[in-house]
């Protein structure tokens, strides 16, 4: 057993690493403020800070290590370790949340590099110390912990089911190895990432290259180029980058087959090039998770990272998964056949495959729509759309949004204090408060436009969970940010949407309420907290509401005469919802879904030795079109799968679209906008958080458990 002598001698070698620097009066990195002094987190303030959250985790894990059964309590066992290093985890927050916002991110690299083995010692000394362990385990079984709160004792198991297994001195070492070599390649895979779409790009120089393509799209691929100081006005040229919005709409409709495979290069390149090959690090980074998954107990990864998720284990995941694949395999033997016939006609003779920078273009060809979703786009004029969408949330759900006063500081300069600081001059800020007694639930960042150094795509992310007070009532608010990645219209000229760009907004937005309203007993409590496999509920829920002609045409007007969107066109939108191409999303998330599982649950069985995209082309061809080689394996560059936290739970897609068909069907009984219902949605499903399990909140909300009927009816499956 680890001595107190030796977790002593590892604190003063984990301190080491840091150069003796006079402490600065404050740490902006874990500040006790609810808005961060962003212009303060600069790199060299990320050692300091490291320094002094290393020195306050160690003071609580000596004062774990005092308690004895005779002074344990809640507060001082788990709590107490849920909360020893929370100066730390912020710091990571922030820091991780600079380096993919802001033009700084480079020079983020080295001093996270250099903090990071500190951090991480000193992290996994609570989490492998058998004295604090054991002492968990004490009090879980006293008699004062059977008094507690249900809240209270349900994240005592939680915790407990995160304890690693005991193991022997050199098992345990092992393990340790394990974890380290898994950072790295993680790190190393999202650098990768961020190296090639950084770097990757394609000039085209002639418009006839781009034939066929929608004017709005050539448009913003001119503006790209422009801004990039690729082209001028009178010389011009169009830009195509891997995040480039414009990438899918050119595969679909270009004419020309050199563009359509310049740009299916620029959608499959990263993580697939020589200087930045993904494969193997994929293949590794599998291979470690299955051997770190068994030490902690676990057949595979994906039982342990869903032991406590609605689904319960990867064998159950799977199943559903597979369930649903079998309803959709008639769909994609038509839809393979018919591109078979499609590619015939184009290339004027038989084909028994297709090449895949052609799939996308050939489906379009086939589909023929009769409606097209661009006619939207003058009706989409950003600010009035986002101004709309947030005030129907507010309203449905009881709320008032409000926008406050912002600021751009860089380091050393003053900050105003009438103005709350941001990261960059374009970001905005949102306060949400009860619409009836004006209680502050949380505050939420909007950063809505590419630049140079940002690396986030469309997502949430809670940089501070707010602090209930003693009686479990809202307390400290929330804090997160809601970032995309739209292109910012070039000035004088409006951002119009898309529609698919008006339902990220929606579902985004359902993110952020959940997260701002969720709360408990405890800060565990919190919506973000919530399982995995559940979270996505409440965005896809609030994406269903981007169909509804009813909703779009309470907000939606002309960027140029101000009048309505049409009755006729919002209908035209949502007879035309379920069709082939949002059947072609479904089945495109569950073969994700099952790739992620498979490796997840069977990586030796099926993947080991293998090519990723060998092994990848063998799990999933059956529903794939037919192609002369195997495409590369879409983990190469899907990072929600290796490095952001959905690994073996990207089926929580495919569950969440599921689940929000059934709960949609109650708010289509009683009234899409009826506040009664959405009151009580917010009360059962957002409310609560994390502080009773997921499947308990659907119940509490619905009566009864998830039904596939409703999502199978819409979708004509």
């Amino acid at each position: 057993m680890m001595m107190r002598n030796m977790l002593c001698a590892t604190a003063a070698l984990c301190l080491s690493l840091f150069a003796a620097k006079a402490e600065t009066a404050e740490h902006p990195f874990f500040r006790d403020a609810l808005y961060p002094a962003w212009s303060q987190m600069t790199p060299q303030q990320v050692e300091t800070d490291a320094r002094e959250g290393i020195q306050r985790a160690q003071k609580r894990i000596d004062e774990l290590l005092k308690v004895t059964p005779q002074n344990a309590t809640f507060e001082n066992t788990f709590l107490a370790y849920l909360r020893a290093t929370e100066e730390l985890d912020q710091l990571l927050q922030y820091s991780h949340h600079i380096y993919t916002c802001c033009n700084t991110n480079a020079d983020f690299i080295p001093a996270l590099n250099n903090v990071m083995p500190g951090v991480n010692s000193c992290r996994n000394r609570l989490l492998q110390l058998p004295q604090i362990q054991q002492i968990l385990r004490n009090y879980a079984k006293s008699p004062q912990a059977s008094k507690l709160s249900k809240t209270k004792q349900r994240l005592m198991q939680r915790t407990l089911d995160t304890l690693p297994v005991p193991l022997t001195p050199d098992m345990e070492k092992k393990r340790v190895q394990l974890q380290q070599e898994l950072a790295k390649l993680i790190s190393a895979y999202e650098q990768n990432l961020n190296k090639i779409n950084e770097n990757w790009y394609y000039v085209f120089k002639d418009r006839k290259q781009l034939a066929g393509v929608p004017t709005y799209t050539v448009q913003t691929m001119k503006k790209a180029a422009i801004a990039r100081g690729f082209c001028t006005k009178d010389s011009p040229a169009w830009l195509i980058t891997p995040r480039s919005p414009a990438l899918s709409s050119v595969l679909r409709h270009c004419s020309v087959e050199a563009t359509r495979q310049k740009c299916y290069q620029a959608l499959k390149s990263p993580g697939n090039t020589r200087s930045g090959d993904n494969g193997p690090i994929v293949m590794r980074i599998m291979q470690l998770r299955q051997e770190i998954a068994k030490y902690n107990g676990y057949k595979s990864h994906a039982d342990y990272k869903l032991h406590d998720r609605m689904m319960g284990s990867g064998t159950n995941a799977l199943a559903m998964v597979d369930r649903m694949l079998e309803r959709f395999l008639p769909v994609a033997n038509a839809r393979n056949a018919e591109l078979l016939q499609a590619a015939g006609v184009h290339y004027e003779h038989n084909e028994n495959t297709i090449k895949p920078w052609d799939t996308e273009f050939l489906k379009n060809k086939k589909e023929q729509p009769t409606f097209n979703p661009a006619q939207l786009r003058p009706y989409f004029e950003y600010e009035n759309t986002l101004q709309g969408i947030l005030s129907h949330s507010a309203q449905l759900f009881g709320l008032t949004i409000k926008e406050l006063p912002t600021v751009y500081v860089t380091p050393g300069q003053q900050s105003p204090t009438d103005k709350i600081e941001v990261w960059a001059p374009e970001v905005r800020l949102f306060a949400v408060h009860d619409s009836t007694d004006g209680t502050h639930y949380g505050s939420f960042y909007l950063d809505a436009y590419t630049r140079k150094g940002k690396n986030t795509g469309a997502r949430c992310q809670m940089l501070r969970v707010g602090t209930p007070t003693p009686q479990g009532n809202v307390g400290e608010p929330h804090l997160a940010a809601m970032m995309f990645e739209f292109q910012a219209p070039a000035k004088g000229t409006p951002h119009l949407l898309s529609h698919l760009e008006v339902r990220m907004l929606f579902h985004e937005i359902g993110h952020i309420l959940h997260q701002m309203l969720g709360h408990g007993e405890l800060r565990e409590d919190a919506a973000i907290h919530q399982a995995l496999d559940f979270i996505e509920l409440p965005a896809h829920l609030h994406e269903n509401r981007a169909w509804e002609p009813e909703i779009l045409c309470s907000f939606a007007r002309h960027y140029k005469t101000g009048g309505g969107l049409p009755l006729p066109l919002a209908q035209q939108l949502a007879a035309g919802r379920y069709n082939a191409s949002i059947n072609e999303s479904m089945l495109n998330n569950l073969l994700i879904a099952k790739l992620d599982l498979e490796i997840h649950t069977h990586y030796y069985e099926n993947f080991h030795g293998k090519s990723l995209d060998t092994a990848t082309h063998e799990i999933l061809g059956a529903w794939l079109p037919p192609s002369a080689e195997p495409p590369p394996s879409p983990l190469r560059n899907l990072s929600h799968c290796i490095s952001v936290g959905y690994d073996a739970n990207f089926y929580a897609y495919v569950l969440a679209d599921i689940m929000a068909a059934d709960v949609y069907e109650v708010f289509r009984q009683k009234g899409i906008n009826n506040s009664a219902i959405g009151r009580s949605y917010r009360k059962t499903i957002l409310e609560p958080g994390n502080s009773a399990p997921a499947a308990e909140l659907y119940r509490n909300f619905m009566g009864r458990n998830v039904n596939i009927d409703a999502y199978l009816k819409n979708t004509g499956l």
